[in-house]
């Protein structure tokens, strides 16, 4: 049997395995995981009040139980819908348990179903298995990493030896004894079994709706030994659940967890209406279609309700709003919307991809940097480790010879530190490319500063002609070492900078300038050591060197670029995201903040320097567009 004690383990066992095995091992693990959301029911109400715990534990159940559906009903097409529905919730419920309770179980529970969505969405196995990995060290935070290791290992053994069936979801919860004592029935580890008890007394749980979630749990998780699990609902019920939308889960003054979960006692009882065979949207563009005139929303609400068609006001215009924005529907004025003839029907513009230079990523919550290390073949190359050990050789005799007058020199100085780390390593296998460009480029850009130095004009006090010449050789150096790597040829002869004017490099240099200042200043963006030092160096060059604004546009170019790109492809997801996050009234979290904050305070600079790279203004233009219709109808209902 597979034995594992890490994610590591866990995800190089799955390389290569079929993408639902991960899947199925993540929502198992979250599904392990789930009774512990129940222990937010024990928190003092000063600290969560009843309306968040309810919110908490009704989206960890929507986040789990359309994880759990999308795998045991793959023949219904629903996983891709299903899962952008459960990473909703997931999002909402993790960070408002942290929120509410940071580092507590139950925000562990969170970020495991938040995982086992991930993996239900995951386009490949590598994917797959970074989620189901993820899942089961979120559930590992219980403090019961052997329960959890040993149910994967089981999981894993399963699929091995039942490759052809493969219906994992439809096994026992824990294939292995986990009742740590002889006399329970129900399998299930005593960690899980407390708060499970504690909610079937509760009257929470025993008179309402809200039993619906601890019964629908125990069908999964029989309480004898030996039962088989099913599901409490059946088919019809499991996918018409998973596949509401977004609006139906969301908690308001007006239509409080309660009723929501009456709501799905409806459907599982069959007493709601059932649904046309048209979707939503299908059904609005076929409306105004037939129409020669524009409608009103009362009026598109009045043919919903005559076609016996049961759709919730705030998903009629959620969808609405997403139908004019995507361009396959007119919005004519606020509330009033028409039919586009097809061939008005535009597609939002293709996400613009980061070129050469640095390249940026969200890792953890903050802007992180992809290091950029030599190819296989580099590492060689003979010539190149010469350059690299006699470049480290002439810098410490440089280092030495300034010796106490560092400190004279402090913008040299912190250049030579600077470009110290990006050299010191021993191999050139470990060498960041894109560290040794941009630390190198300040180099040189002392080298040639001390060079032109006038002594009768300017304050600066020149280095001994010894010292100035070795600046000039390690400076000569670096260019053949970068040269040598196919990434240093790239950023030294195709940045992708465009030909421009000279009025035109010198606002690009003051746009670069700008938002450099911003990203070292902000208190609001959060970003990893290896980032920040990037741009640290960047601003030193930017401000502190007498070069040509040209020269040091160029520079600067693919960094900038590739940082709005980053941001740019990043504005969809902080309008999904902020979405989710309101879902349980909690505030946006700060990585969300940051990116709006970053185009809020620097939009001038970002669409000034955009206006080089055509398409990717207007990528950016569409879906600031987006953002702003979004704010405009939250406005709209705020004040309504």
């Amino acid at each position: 049997m597979p034995e594992f004690a890490s994610p590591k383990d866990l995800r190089k066992w799955l390389a290569g395995k079929p993408d639902d095995w991960a899947q199925a091992i993540a929502a198992r693990i979250a599904l392990r995981g789930f009774p512990v959301a129940f222990t937010v029911m024990d928190l003092p109400d000063v600290r969560l009040d009843l309306v968040r715990k309810q919110g908490l534990i009704l989206q960890s159940w929507r986040a789990i139980f359309i994880s759990w559906a999308a795998r045991k009903y793959p023949a219904h097409e629903m996983t891709a819908s299903a899962a952008a529905s459960a990473a909703s919730a997931a999002d909402a419920l993790y960070s408002a348990s942290a929120a509410a309770y940071a580092a507590s179980a139950a925000s562990a529970s969170a970020a495991a179903a938040d995982a086992a969505s991930d993996a239900s969405d995951a386009s490949d196995a590598a994917a797959s298995a970074a989620a189901a990995a993820s899942a089961a060290n979120a559930a590992d935070t219980h403090g019961v990493a052997d329960a959890v290791w040993s149910a994967v290992s089981a999981d894993c053994a399963w699929l091995e030896q039942n490759r052809e069936d493969g219906r994992l979801i439809d096994q026992r919860l824990w294939l292995i004894d986990v009742r740590s004592d002889e006399r329970y029935l129900a399998n299930l580890p005593l960690w899980m079994r407390a708060p499970l008890d504690a909610i079937a007394k509760d009257n929470f749980a025993r008179e309402t709706s809200w039993k619906l979630i601890h019964d629908w749990y125990r069908a999964i998780l029989p309480n004898t030994r030996h039962a088989e699990p099913r599901s409490l609902f059946g088919e019809s019920a499991d996918i018409a659940i998973a596949t509401q939308p977004d609006e139906f889960w969301t908690v308001t003054e007006a239509r409080s967890a309660d009723r929501i979960m009456d709501e799905v006692a409806e459907i599982v009882e069959g007493k709601a209406r059932r649904k046309p065979d048209r979707t939503i949207a299908a059904f609005i563009i076929d409306f105004l279609e037939s129409r020669e005139e524009p409608a009103t929303i009362e009026e598109i609400r009045q043919a919903f309700i005559s076609a016996d068609y049961r759709v919730i006001d705030k998903t009629m215009r959620g969808e609405l709003s997403r139908l004019a924005m995507a361009g396959r529907i007119e919005r004519v004025r606020t509330g009033v919307y028409a039919a586009v003839h097809t061939s008005e029907v535009h597609q939002p513009p293709s996400a613009v991809k980061q070129g050469t230079g640095p390249i940026f990523a969200g890792v953890a919550g903050e802007l992180a940097r992809v290091p950029s290390f030599p190819s296989a073949n580099e590492h060689e190359n003979t010539t190149l480790h010469k350059l690299h050990e006699r470049i480290k050789k002439r810098l410490d005799s440089l280092l030495r010879g300034l010796g106490n007058a560092r400190g004279r020199y402090s913008q040299l100085d912190d250049v030579l530190s600077d470009y110290r780390s990006a050299i010191a390593c021993d191999e050139i296998s470990a060498l960041d490319i894109d560290d040794l460009w941009i630390s190198g480029a300040g180099l040189i850009a002392q080298a040639r500063s001390f060079a032109a130095l006038d002594p009768s004009k300017q304050v600066t006090e020149p280095l001994e002609p010894q010292l100035q010449a070795l600046l000039g050789e390690i400076a000569r150096l670096h260019g053949a070492l970068v040269m040598g790597f196919a990434k240093g040829r790239e950023l030294a002869e195709k940045s992708g900078i465009p030909l421009l004017t000279a009025e035109e490099f010198r606002k690009l240099f003051e746009y670069e300038r700008s938002i450099v200042r911003w990203m070292l200043e902000s208190d609001q963006f959060a970003m990893s050591d290896r980032v920040r030092s990037l741009f640290e160096e960047v601003d030193r060059l930017l401000v502190m060197t007498s070069e040509s604004s040209e020269h040091l546009a160029t520079i600067g170019y693919p960094i900038i670029r590739n940082l709005i790109i980053f941001g740019a492809n990043a504005l969809g997801a902080a309008e999904r995201i902020a979405g989710r996050l309101a879902l349980v009234g909690l505030p946006v979290n700060l990585a969300v903040v940051g990116m709006l904050a970053f185009f809020r305070d620097n939009l001038s600079s970002i669409m000034g320097f955009s206006s080089s790279v055509p398409e990717l203004r207007a990528y950016l233009e569409y879906h600031l567009t987006r953002l702003e219709i979004e704010w405009q109808e939250a406005s709209r209902k705020k004040n309504s």
